[in-house]
């Protein structure tokens, strides 16, 4: 069984852009797009509080010659909160707060805390699952090579590539995001490995700072789900299945 597994996953929350009026663009610059763009990109994080859309993920696993694409919804809330949610082909989510991540396999009744290993503060560890994760652009750009790779018509609408060059990361040694050209949210994010594996995730329905019932960013554990490598059982509170 295929289980949609998000570790190591990139959506670079930190560069989606604010909710804002329609038409609203910022200037670009012809000499240095990249610089502008991650300007641009800075400027609208500043007040992103939540982030919701629908995604279609498609993994491409090298060693099998395979590709499987999953549905799905992500769900994003300041500061450290996250849930991936994927209906399709198999249920599963990853959900990451202030205390963990967790991956849920309903399929086989098993939930699996997630650790990053090199990592003790937890916050420490999202960052290194989720690349980029709650950091500006413009500071990720300091660590990694990143270039302008020109400009693309997705079906979300048209967008702006960027692509970032990390070869000693084993997750995602080159990642590519297309910012959408007017609000400089990305509408689609690829990373590749070493090995070849290619992950790619577009997003629809984009909803920015709408609002989000921060309950669904609570560990729920249903009856009878086993979890693995959680080191202090006590530390996870269990609750009753809502409905």
């Amino acid at each position: 069984m295929k289980i949609a597994v998000c570790v190591a996953g990139l959506l670079v929350l930190a560069a989606v852009g604010t909710d804002f009026p329609a038409g609203w663009a910022c200037a670009q610059s012809p000499k240095d797009p990249l610089a502008q763009l991650l300007s641009c990109v800075d400027q609208q994080n500043k007040g992103l509080r939540d982030f919701s859309a629908r995604v279609r993920q498609q993994k491409f696993f090298a060693d099998l010659g395979d590709e499987v694409t999953f549905q799905g919804s992500v769900a994003y809330a300041r500061p450290h909160q996250m849930l991936w949610k994927f209906t399709q082909p198999d249920p599963s989510s990853l959900l990451l707060n202030s205390a963990g991540a967790w991956l849920i396999v309903p399929g086989i009744k098993q939930i699996q805390k997630v650790e990053a290993s090199g990592s003790s503060d937890v916050h420490d560890r999202i960052n290194a699952l989720f690349l980029g994760f709650e950091k500006p652009l413009s500071e990720m750009a300091k660590s990694c090579p990143m270039e302008w790779a020109g400009e693309d018509m997705l079906p979300q609408g048209p967008a702006q590539r960027v692509k970032l060059f990390r070869p000693q990361d084993p997750h995602a040694s080159e990642v590519t995001i297309w910012f959408d050209r007017l609000r400089f949210f990305p509408l689609r994010v690829r990373w590749a490995t070493a090995q070849g594996d290619i992950t790619t995730n577009d997003f629809f329905d984009i909803q920015i700072n709408r609002g989000i019932d921060r309950h669904i960013f609570e560990l729920v554990i249903p009856p009878g789900y086993e979890i693995i490598g959680q080191s202090s059982p006590a530390t996870v509170q269990e609750h009753k299945v809502r409905g």
